[in-house]
């Protein structure tokens, strides 16, 4: 890693960036190097979107070109002249769309189906993919034979998306070098970056100061995606360094882009209108930590934390596997207050697989850390109502969760 443009390097390998104003102002001149090594340059997040680019290509054509059919193996599969694809299953929900069997269909007769146990509640059956091909022949032919379809494609023979000749594509590698130009010194973190989506956080060192419990920053959340998963976006949020925490304003705080990729997206003014918000947003960055700092002082004022959690899993519908990770992560840092729970949440987002998961989380985050003493009290009073089989019923039951709640009760 390249130091020339560091300063101020401290017995512990610490250092301040050259240049820093906002932190400094404040009289915080600190940047963990531990922290630093973590995140990657936009250079390394380039690259990364680079070797996943080079295997992938785009084929425009009308429905009569493409033939649901089943493969030697007996997998279902779209067949284009002589080459055979395989759908992932973002592409079957996709095509589910089209055919209006929904999304949900297709994937069950391509995949094992799981509660949220992780245990099987459909097993995948050798007939389900000529069952499927059947489905999806008969569903397209009603469609209008002369519209096309952009399909996006690995070399492998996945076929990745299938999308309206209306999908205005923008590339990842352009969104990151749009944010690149216009926040040189930021640093990539929590990133996931592929060929189809990219989710992540753009740290402003500018921002970072040293609290006595770890170092906090501020930064922009961004994303998007080549395949139709979700718009382009940017979003204010802070980060707690020691768990490498992540917690998104949302629209609670500063104001988020977000573009859908439909009909034409002239590059230019998209642009435009992301440095707009950048030039918005960094400057309220500092506040931000500021406010979630200030959430330590809420306490819990007796309530079992345990109750805590079970009534934030039911106000934002969670899962019993997402609601139990919220418990395990709490006790990884016990803190009896709103922050504790801010930070567990954020933390357990980290641990479920879903990017998707883990974009909720930070958000959750984001908003619980919004809330008004009022607020506050309203969740602490739900929780107290709660009675010992409304917790238990939340969660999944196992030793660790047990475990967990027994050490919050006690």
């Amino acid at each position: 890693m390249n130091y020339e443009k560091l300063q101020g390097t401290g017995t512990d390998g610490n250092f301040v960036l050259e240049g820093q104003t906002l932190a400094t102002k404040q009289g915080f001149g600190h940047v963990s190097k531990k922290w630093y090594d973590q995140t990657m340059s936009y250079d390394e997040g380039l690259e990364k979107l680079a070797i996943g680019r080079q295997h992938t290509s785009d084929i425009t054509a009308t429905l009569s070109r493409f033939t649901p059919s089943v493969d030697e193996d007996g997998n279902f599969v779209m067949v284009h002249g002589d080459r055979k694809f395989r759908p992932t299953g973002h592409a079957l929900g996709q095509m589910g769309v089209w055919a209006k069997t929904g999304t949900w269909y297709p994937r069950s007769l391509t995949e094992d189906v799981y509660d949220n146990k992780d245990r099987v509640k459909f097993q995948r059956d050798p007939q389900d993919a000529e069952c499927l091909a059947g489905v999806f022949r008969n569903a397209f032919r009603r469609l209008d034979q002369d519209k096309e379809f952009l399909f996006r494609t690995r070399d492998d023979g996945t076929l990745r998306a299938m999308l309206s000749d209306r999908y205005a594509v923008v590339d990842n590698s352009w969104f990151v070098n749009v944010i690149k130009g216009l926040v040189p010194s930021g640093r990539l973190s929590h990133w996931k970056g592929d060929s189809d989506t990219i989710y992540g956080n753009v740290l402003i060192p500018d921002t970072i100061r040293e609290e006595e419990d770890s170092d906090y920053g501020g930064m922009f959340s961004v994303g998007n995606c080549e395949i139709g998963i979700r718009s382009i976006s940017t979003c204010p949020s802070v980060f707690r360094a020691i768990c490498m925490n992540g917690c998104i304003w949302d629209q609670e705080m500063g104001v988020a882009i977000r573009k859908v990729h439909r009909g034409e997206i002239n590059l230019e003014e998209l642009k435009d209108a992301i440095k707009l918000n950048l030039e918005e947003q960094i400057p309220l960055l500092p506040e931000g930590i500021e406010r979630l700092l200030a959430i330590r002082a809420k306490g819990t004022d007796g309530a079992s934390l345990s109750t805590v959690f079970a009534s934030v899993a039911k106000d934002h519908k969670l899962s019993k596997k997402q609601a139990t990770a919220t418990l395990v992560a709490y006790n990884h840092e016990p803190h009896q207050s709103l922050f504790g729970v801010v930070n567990a949440v954020t933390r357990a987002g980290q641990t479920l697989k879903s990017n998707e998961d883990w974009l909720k989380f930070d958000r959750l985050g984001g908003r619980l850390s919004q809330y008004s003493d009022s607020d506050w009290s309203s969740l602490l009073n739900r929780a107290n109502s709660l009675k010992e089989k409304d917790v238990l019923a939340v969660f999944n039951t196992n030793i660790e969760t047990e475990s967990a709640i027994a050490a919050m009760s006690a």
